[in-house]
């Protein structure tokens, strides 16, 4: 991603994610039904 993820919300519920692994690896694997994904840079 061209920005460092600050907050990932999936249907207005914040995730908790590994920050640093997000970073090196920088991927995301959804694996529920959702209907809205923000994800909040800073």
């Amino acid at each position: 991603m061209p920005f460092k993820v600050k907050e990932i919300e999936i249907d207005n519920e914040k995730l908790s994610f590994d920050k640093k692994a997000f970073d090196k690896e920088n991927y995301l694997i959804v694996d529920k039904e959702f209907t809205e994904l923000h994800i909040i840079g800073k």
